[in-house]
Order: structure tokens, then sequence, then C-alpha cells
């Protein structure tokens, strides 16, 4: 390999270095649950596991601090990795945390758009957690919108 050759994919590597610490400033992982908004993670793993869906062991719970204003979890288990939201507690018209509908949605978006999720499952038994909540696979390229 001459010295131009080496020089040009030494600077190829390094260009995908700072494009992915580009992308990784931008991401929002998630962080620490905030007080007040913790998730009663036994209660969705056991519904989870109702619904037939393949998960091993408790997962790690994080939260991401975006969106307007539904709550936004992500469950990290052994098996999959799963995003979880929620509406708010507290008084707001129902409509505007419409857990149904986002799902609804986005499950017919899924064909005709290829960065939609997943759909996982969806529950309207607000016996399980306080609300209605779904969840979907973690898409890392849109994991909160």
């Amino acid at each position: 390999m001459d010295a131009n050759t080496e020089t040009q994919e030494n600077k190829g590597v390094a260009d995908e270095k700072v494009n992915e610490s580009k992308l990784n400033n931008v991401l929002d992982k998630g962080g620490d649950v905030r007080e007040g908004e913790e998730l009663d993670s036994a209660a969705v793993s056991q519904w989870l596991l109702e619904q037939g869906v393949d998960i091993q062991g408790e997962p790690l719970v994080t939260q991401f601090s975006g969106g307007a204003s539904n709550w936004t979890y992500r469950l990290q288990y052994a098996s999959q990795d799963l995003i979880l939201r929620r509406p708010p507690t507290g008084t707001k018209a129902k409509s505007d945390n419409d857990m149904v509908r986002e799902y609804t949605v986005q499950q017919a978006l899924k064909d005709a758009y290829p960065y939609v999720p997943e759909m996982i499952a969806l529950c309207t038994d607000d016996t399980i957690i306080g609300a209605d909540f779904y969840a979907v696979s973690y898409n890392h390229l849109r994991a909160h919108e």
C-alpha cells in the first residue's frame, strides 16, 4: 500500500469517527427516570409476557428527556430493546395524549415509511400502570419523535 492510499484510508476512518461522534451528540439515549415519573417495570414486563412478547429478565429502564408531553422510556431486556410511551399523569384532555391513536397511525404508516419502528403491543388497561401505553422496538434513528 502506498503512502497516499494509507493516508486516504486513515482520513476515512477519522471521518467515520467524527460522524459517529456528531450522531451520538444529537441522539437522545435516555437517562435516569425523573422523580415522580417512575415506571412499574415489573407490571409492564408481566403484561408484555402475557401478550406473547419474548422478553427475558428485568429491563434496564431509562427515560428520554425529549418530547412535548408524553413520557418515553427505554426498556433494555436481555432479549430485546423496547420503547414504551405513555401519557403523563394529571388532568389533560384524553385526546391530547391518545396512545391508541399514536399506535394505530404508526402501525398504518409502517409499510410506507421504513423508519417507523415495529409496533409490539398496545395496552388500554389502565390497571397495569395507570394509563394506556404502547411498546415499540427501539430504533436508534428515531426513538422518541
